[in-house]
């Protein structure tokens, strides 16, 4: 069913939205074996709604989201290779703007926010991670760490490219 003023892309979007905020803010309020894990995925998150907001023409949220990643890449740096602090209200603070900045690029500019849907699997990358043959060290905990930023990264990379292939095909300077 569409409604007056609203197209059935919006609607999708808007339930993509949910589903995926839903996820992140889910997924981060627990506590996990990693101290690190929410802040890689909200890095991962950021750095795809900064590029999918890139291609898609919206330079003020590439900002804002880009800003967020490189405040969250500081305090994993800072928080390497020994995790002294723990992820608190202030992280899903961070993980709650970025579900805003990701609705204003869904509603309020060209970007495919198909794309965004891609990144989702960076909530889940510890799961992965915790199959390494890691050892149960400092030094093991360390490299874990490195290892679950590679992996969350490669979704985010992935919302990107798709976001980069879609807006190829389509003509966004409106005239």
């Amino acid at each position: 069913v569409v409604y007056k003023g609203q197209s059935l892309d919006t609607i999708t979007a808007a339930v993509l939205l949910l589903a995926g905020g839903w996820i992140a803010l889910s997924r981060t309020a627990g506590e996990g074996e990693g101290v690190a894990t929410p802040g890689v995925a909200l890095l991962a998150a950021a750095v795809a709604v900064g590029g999918v907001a890139l291609v898609g023409a919206s330079a003020s949220v590439a900002q804002l989201a880009f800003a967020l990643a490189a405040a969250t890449g500081g305090l994993l740096l800072w928080n390497w290779p020994v995790e002294r602090h723990a992820w608190g209200n202030a992280g899903q603070a961070a993980l709650g703007i970025l579900v805003l900045l990701a609705a204003t690029l869904t509603f309020f500019s060209s970007a495919r926010a198909e794309a965004l849907l891609l990144v989702l699997p960076a909530f889940f990358a510890d799961r992965l991670r915790d199959r390494l043959p890691l050892p149960r060290t400092a030094a093991g905990r360390a490299m874990g760490t490195v290892a679950l930023t590679a992996i969350a990264l490669v979704p985010a990379v992935a919302a990107v490219g798709v976001a980069f292939l879609l807006s190829a095909g389509s003509d966004v300077s409106g005239y």
